[in-house]
C-alpha cells in the first residue's frame, strides 16, 4: 500500500505539472505556488481516505474473523497507520477529524505508538460547530488520558471540562442527552485518572444530571484514589 502511494504521489506532480501557466515570471511562481498547495491537498485527502478504508475493513473483519486472524489484521493496519501519523502529522488531524468506528479508538492507541500527538488538536476538535465531532473528540480524550496520563493530557481534560459544562447549556434536549449517553465515560474515568479533577468532574456531572433529568441512581459512580488513604474511594452524587 506504501508503495502505491508513493506512485500516485509521484502522478499528481507528473499531472499538475503537465501545463505551465504563460511565460510571465510573476504568472509563472503563481502558479508554482498553487500548484504545489493543490498536489499537497490531493496527497492528503487521498492518504486520509486510505486510512479511513482501512480502519473501516478492520472494524467489519471484527464481526466475522476470528480472534488470531482479526489481531493479525490490526498488526498490519495498525502498523502502516503509525507510519504515515509519523511521515504526515498532518493526517492524524484529518483522519481523527473524519472521525471513524468508536470501537477503534483504544485499538489504535495501544497499538499506534504515535497516537499521542491527537492530544495537540484535540481542542480544535472540540470548537468545531458539529456535534459528532465534539462526541468523538470526548471519547478519543477519555482513552487517551487513559493510556497517558501525562501533562499536556491533563490541560486538554480541563479545557474539555469547560467545553462539556457548556455543551449541557446549550444543546437542545435530544442533542444533551445523545451527546452525554456517548460521552458520560470521560467524567466517571477523569476523577481515577487525574485525581485533582475530581471535583470538577463532580460538578460537571450533577449539571448532567439536572439538565438531563436524570436520577443518580441510574449513573455509574465516580472513583478516585484518595492521596491521603492512598486506596480508592467512591463519591456518592
Amino acid at each position: 500500500m506504501r508503495e502505491v502511494l508513493i506512485a500516485s504521489r509521484h502522478r499528481f506532480e507528473r499531472i499538475i505539472k503537465a501545463k505551465p501557466p504563460s511565460q510571465q515570471t510573476d504568472l509563472i511562481c503563481i502558479h508554482d505556488v498553487k500548484s504545489k498547495q493543490l498536489q499537497e491537498t490531493l496527497i492528503h485527502a487521498q492518504e486520509a481516505l486510505v486510512i479511513q478504508i482501512l480502519l473501516d475493513v478492520l472494524h467489519q473483519y471484527k464481526k466475522t474473523a476470528c480472534l488470531p486472524a482479526y489481531r493479525e489484521l490490526q498488526g498490519v493496519i495498525c502498523s502502516f497507520v503509525h507510519q504515515m501519523f509519523i511521515t504526515n502529522p498532518v493526517l492524524a488531524k484529518l483522519v481523527h477529524f473524519q472521525g471513524y468506528p468508536s470501537d477503534q479508538i483504544k485499538p489504535l492507541i495501544y497499538s499506534v505508538p504515535s497516537m499521542h500527538i491527537c492530544l495537540d488538536f484535540i481542542p480544535q476538535m472540540l470548537a468545531t460547530n458539529e456535534l459528532e465531532t465534539q462526541i468523538f473528540a470526548f471519547e478519543l480524550l477519555t482513552d487517551l488520558s487513559s493510556f497517558y496520563p501525562i501533562r499536556t493530557a491533563l490541560l486538554v481534560v480541563k479545557l474539555a471540562l469547560q467545553v462539556y459544562a457548556t455543551l449541557l447549556r446549550v444543546l437542545s434536549n435530544d442533542d444533551r442527552l445523545r451527546f452525554f449517553s456517548r460521552t458520560y465515560k470521560f467524567l466517571t474515568h477523569m476523577s481515577s485518572i487525574f485525581p485533582p479533577l475530581t471535583q470538577n468532574s463532580v460538578y460537571v456531572l450533577q449539571q448532567a444530571i439536572r439538565t438531563c433529568s436524570l436520577a443518580p441512581s441510574n449513573l455509574p459512580q465516580l472513583k478516585w484514589t484518595s492521596d491521603s488513604l492512598g486506596r480508592p474511594r467512591r463519591i456518592d452524587i
